[in-house]
């Protein structure tokens, strides 16, 4: 085998891995907290550094609180408790 051909076989495995772990993450675009103290009104944020400060405090979790994904999936925190979760460029685990 070529070293030129060995190269292209590695970047097509590296290209496989990263896709199936990409795959595996879910990605948040924004979030929407639908009970602004038992009025009517939402409030929503596409900040991830307030989201990811959202996720990482389990005693803030509501269930009036959902997520969109960038193809306008819908998750609740049940949703998300256990996976890997993309804000931005990172990732994190959400974990109670």
């Amino acid at each position: 085998m070529k070293k030129s051909e060995l190269r292209q076989l590695i970047r097509e495995e590296i290209s496989k891995v990263v896709n199936e772990a990409s795959n595996n993450e879910i990605e948040i675009i924004s979030m929407t907290d639908a009970g602004i103290s038992n009025t009517n009104r939402t409030q929503s944020t596409k900040n991830f550094k307030e989201i990811k400060a959202y996720l990482l405090n389990p005693d803030q979790w509501t269930d009036d609180v959902s997520f969109r994904g960038k193809k306008g999936e819908r998750y609740f925190i049940d949703d998300l408790i256990g996976q890997r979760v993309r804000l931005g460029g990172e990732v994190m685990s959400v974990e109670e």
